[in-house]
């Protein structure tokens, strides 16, 4: 009997805290908190402007008359808006993910009740956010994990890929099997009491990040369709002696989702010489540069045009890489450049331009 009971123990543990993966928490967090976003810049606002026009609307529910909690009125609603908007978009995006995740949460408690009061129905996602706020959902794919590793890489004094870092958290398992136990049985009593094909579509729309495992889709699409056809990877040569290049180059790897870019120091310039021959130390030490291999060769961008080459290929770069072909963009952007790089003692905000020396190296002659 001990045995048994045992083994139900482990079973339960195994089951609910195995480890997961945190960047798929993370896709979920993004999705749950962009539909929140969506509902209350499009929707809810809407609603409740109808309710105060015409209070007959207004019924207030049970949870309300329980603790004698007034209708909404303005400037109390407009200022409950505002604060609920500002924390569901920083849980999105993630800064001070659990903070802002929690008071989203609250400010949405009190939002959907005033709505139910007017008589409208909604969707579970208030569950969802509750169980997001505690747990490590803001651990990848943030702004808490890009200044957590800017901080970790100025400490080291060196770049440190986020291929290294542990991507698997038990906690990671928990939130994500508990918030599917939700959903279907909130849905299934819907199903049971009220069936729609409406109903139908919104389940898979409010779930389906949850139940499909995004990460194994990634992997399946570049091991099967994107390593065939030999996609190119790039290669960004970078000063590893320079805080602000580092800073740089981590905020790249942390947006560089496909997997397009590897980097390279140019301290370790006897190895970077043999695999692109030609190449000039100085100017690489001066200026950030990509390499793009060519047939039989390749070419080297610098600079500016590397920035644009990389914004080209981070999926949030192409929001501002069409603006930089403008006509006069790539003048001001090059000058803009050079101009931060050439002071980088300043720009890095101590007394050196790099960890250990303000000057930079006396290049090495190609081999």
């Amino acid at each position: 009997m001990t045995k048994l009971f045992t083994r139900l123990i482990q079973a339960w543990d195994k089951y609910w805290f195995m480890p997961g993966s945190l960047t798929r928490l993370a896709i979920y967090r993004i999705w749950v908190f962009s539909i929140i976003l969506i509902d209350v810049l499009v929707w809810t606002r809407g609603h409740l402007r109808y309710a105060d026009v015409d209070p007959q609307f207004y019924q207030p529910i049970y949870l309300l008359r329980l603790f004698n909690i007034p209708a909404s009125a303005h400037p109390w609603l407009d200022i409950v808006y505002g604060a609920l908007a500002i924390f569901v978009f920083l849980a999105l995006i993630g800064f001070k993910t659990n903070f802002s995740a929690v008071m989203a949460s609250g400010l949405y408690v009190y939002w959907v009740t005033q709505w139910f009061s007017s008589g409208w129905v909604h969707h579970p996602l208030v569950f969802s956010m509750t169980v997001l706020a505690l747990s490590p959902s803001g651990a990848r794919l943030s702004a808490d994990h890009l200044l957590k590793r800017l901080r970790e890489n100025h400490a080291a004094q060196r770049f440190i890929s986020k291929n290294k870092a542990a991507d698997t958290s038990p906690y990671a398992t928990w939130s994500l099997k508990f918030v599917q136990a939700i959903i279907i049985l909130v849905y299934f009593f819907h199903l049971v009491t009220f069936i729609t094909m409406r109903t139908f579509f919104e389940f898979l729309w409010l779930t389906y990040p949850v139940f499909f495992n995004f990460e194994k889709i990634g992997a399946w699409i570049r091991r099967h369709i994107t390593a065939p056809r030999g996609i190119t990877k790039f290669a960004v040569l970078f000063d590893g002696q320079c805080p602000l290049c580092i800073r740089s180059v981590t905020t790249v790897d942390f947006l560089d989702w496909r997997g397009k870019f590897v980097f390279r120091d140019v301290n370790d310039w006897e190895q970077i010489s043999r695999d692109y021959p030609g190449l000039d130390q100085q100017k690489s030490l001066e200026e950030m540069q990509v390499t793009i291999p060519r047939p039989g060769g390749y070419e080297a961008l610098a600079g500016f045009y590397a920035f644009r080459k990389i914004a080209q290929h981070l999926p949030l770069g192409m929001l501002v890489w069409p603006f930089l072909f403008i006509p006069g963009v790539p003048f001001l952007g090059t000058r803009i450049y050079r101009f931060i790089a050439s002071r980088r003692k300043r720009v890095t905000g101590g007394a050196r331009c790099s960890f250990h020396t303000c000057e930079v190296p006396i290049p090495v002659k190609n081999l």
